[in-house]
């Protein structure tokens, strides 16, 4: 399987009530910091040369928590001049990498829980609602949001939810849409619908390595999975995305932008993965809500 970016579709709860997801001023979490490595390596050094030596399309890599080694994973498309270049980087540094071969294509996801369109079949899932000043915004995966100018909440382009505001991808993976109304919505406002449950979302925060969070997909529906490390580098075809949040959630393509969260607390939005639902090796990655919040100056509301 291929390392591949989410789905665009949506999960907050918002959208559902009054239509427009909302963005609002959201708390921030300490980012982690990378442990050392076995035997006195340094993870971040080697992550900076694979970046340098190794950044071909398919590839991931980050910090294994549970030993110390930098975890490198690399998809079915590596191959040929591909695999020689990566394998000749990541001999460099002996035992301190570990290196994982998937079956399939490392790729953005590109759908969610309560889902969100725009033109040209595009579908993914919103994220979370956000606030800044009087104007609500929602938040998905800037993959989705890369070329798109408004986003409905049905299929046939009829209800507008807002226009693109602002995104980044690559590098981050984020896109941040202005909502249609001035007013605040009514209910269930900053939550996540997880199936026939709502979750009110109050603030964002980077969880523990080895915590159980949850993502809200579409196509997927509810997951859960652990935290594996933060600090992850993606190298999709569209481009290299730095500081992703490590799980081993299972996700299908059409989750792109959904929610990770943990209770009350925001944690990420689904960027892309590697694996099947019905696979015991699965991987999705999380664009970190908290340096959202920070770089927009948006809160969760």
């Amino acid at each position: 399987m291929s390392i591949r970016p989410p789905r665009i579709r949506g999960v907050t709860a918002a959208v559902a009530a009054s239509g427009l997801v909302a963005s609002v001023l959201g708390t921030t979490a300490t980012a982690s910091t990378a442990p050392a490595g076995r035997g006195g390596a340094d993870p971040a050094k080697i992550m900076a040369a694979l970046t340098r030596d190794a950044t071909v399309p398919g590839t991931a890599w980050g910090v294994d928590s549970a030993t110390g080694k930098v975890s490198v994973i690399l998809d079915s498309t590596v191959t040929g001049a591909k695999l020689k270049r990566v394998k000749a980087a990541v001999a460099k540094h002996g035992t301190a990498v570990h290196v994982e071969r998937v079956a399939g294509t490392l790729r953005p996801l590109t759908a969610g829980g309560e889902p969100i369109y725009a033109a040209g079949g595009v579908r993914c899932t919103l994220g979370f609602n956000v606030k800044r000043g009087s104007d609500y915004f929602f938040l998905t995966a800037g993959h989705c949001a890369k070329g798109v100018t408004s986003w409905y909440s049905d299929p046939e382009l009829t209800k507008l939810l807002g226009t693109t505001s602002s995104f980044s991808f690559p590098g981050d993976d984020y896109g941040v849409v202005k909502g249609k109304y001035s007013s605040t919505p009514g209910d269930l406002q900053g939550g996540v619908r997880a199936g026939d449950q709502y979750q009110d979302i109050v603030g964002a925060g980077r969880p523990p390595v080895g915590q159980t969070v949850t993502l809200v997909g579409q196509a997927s529906g509810v997951q859960t999975g652990r935290i594996k490390g933060y600090g992850y580098t993606v190298n999709y075809q569209q481009g290299a995305v730095r500081d992703l949040i490590g799980t081993d959630i299972c996700s299908k393509e059409g989750d792109s932008g959904g929610p990770l969260f943990l209770g009350n607390l925001a944690v990420g939005l689904a960027s892309g993965g590697v694996g099947h639902c019905n696979s015991s090796a699965s991987t999705t990655f999380f664009q970190p809500v908290d340096e959202v919040l920070q770089r927009e100056g948006v809160t969760i509301y």
